[in-house]
């Protein structure tokens, strides 16, 4: 695990990997459940069916930090369109605004085979109400490695977009792990690359499952223990605690 509090760290069990110990000079307090109680936000799902009904093909996606999609991850990326024939991926990033960035990412997919008419880069948007809508394009978010989403996951289950991640070795490539098992979206977690290619073409080849996904998630999380902000706090008191 790549934790280095000087202090404590308070981390619940899932994103702790097996052997790994926290460098810190109290105990590490490590509970089940809650990661980020704040699951208020605007605006409305992003509809009731999946994009696939509209656009006729499977539109993957991802809003991370452009720092986080790593040439490992461009090389998965890329696996995953090889196993969907004809879906595309939208990339939103704010680097994308430069014309430079979209040329080295690009270039980046079509060593891996993938043609440039696939991958769609787009710059950020501007408002949050706006940032959340692009999510409505999306079918299926892909969570980077080995840094996977934390913000950029819960914003894609609140939209009612099934998320894919690799659960990692390290902290920093559990986080989604944590949420979709809090949430009850397990389907995408993958426990290797292969699984990961293997679960993001299943979900792609289940329009109607991908359907009620976009119907349900939001439902999911708001009855989840991710939204449940007094036991969050409860927990996180006893940890504190324990520590």
């Amino acid at each position: 695990m790549d934790c280095r509090c000087r202090q404590a760290c308070v981390l619940d069990i899932i994103r702790v990997s097996a052997g790994s110990a926290c460098r810190t000079r109290t105990t590490l307090a490590a509970r089940p459940g809650a990661s980020n109680p704040g699951w208020n936000r605007r605006p409305e799902a992003a509809g009731r069916t999946a994009a696939a009904r509209a656009t006729g093909h499977i539109t993957f996606g991802s809003t991370n930090a452009l720092v986080k999609v790593t040439p490992a991850t461009i090389a998965l990326w890329s696996r995953v369109l090889q196993a969907v024939p004809g879906a595309r991926l939208i990339l939103k990033g704010r680097g994308f605004s430069d014309a430079r960035v979209r040329d080295r990412f690009a270039r980046a997919f079509d060593r891996h085979g993938i043609d440039a008419s696939r991958v769609d880069l787009r710059p950020w948007t501007q408002g949050f109400v706006g940032h959340l809508s692009f999510l409505g394009e999306i079918d299926i978010a892909l969570d980077p490695v080995p840094y996977g989403g934390v913000t950029t996951t819960c914003e894609a289950l609140w939209m009612g977009v099934p998320v894919v991640t690799l659960a990692g070795d390290r902290m920093a490539g559990r986080y989604s792990l944590s949420l979709l098992t809090a949430v009850g979206a397990t389907e995408g977690i993958a426990a290797s690359e292969d699984d990961y290619v293997a679960r993001a073409a299943a979900l792609a080849g289940d329009v109607d499952r991908l359907s009620l996904r976009r119907a349900g998630l939001r439902a999911m999380a708001q009855g989840s223990r991710l939204a449940d902000r007094k036991s969050y706090g409860q927990a996180r008191g006893e940890a504190f605690r324990a520590a």
